[in-house]
């Protein structure tokens, strides 16, 4: 497969058919060849798809402060909106608008705030 992969790395779709005939043999010669050809674009292009399965996904990153967070938020709209039901009906579209404010704002305001925890 090193060889291969040398001999074609010219030829974008002779590798993309080396990649889909065997994956994980492609990505071991790849690994291995790539101090011999790692000026070449082809190179950088392969590199990045195959490490992008390598990187973490921000929406995998959901922990569970960020649900309680979430949560709590949610619950204090949903009193904060049933107060806001008992007073007159004129004034509840201004009090919902500032608490979709403040249910949305405040997950913003605390995410700077945990990256020095």
């Amino acid at each position: 497969m090193k060889q291969l992969i040398k001999e074609y790395i010219n030829n974008p779709g002779k590798l993309e058919k080396l990649y889909h005939d065997d994956k994980a043999a492609f990505k071991s010669g790849f690994e291995e060849v790539s101090s011999e050809i790692a000026e070449t674009d082809l190179y950088r292009y392969w590199k990045a798809r195959l490490d992008y399965s390598k990187t973490p996904d921000k929406i995998k990153s959901i922990n569970l402060p960020d649900i309680i967070i979430l949560i709590s938020s949610c619950l204090i709209a949903a009193l904060l909106i049933r107060e806001v039901e008992l007073t007159v009906a004129k004034y509840l579209p201004v009090y919902v608008i500032w608490i979709l404010f403040v249910v949305f704002a405040f997950p913003l305001i605390l995410s700077p705030l945990r990256q020095f925890a």
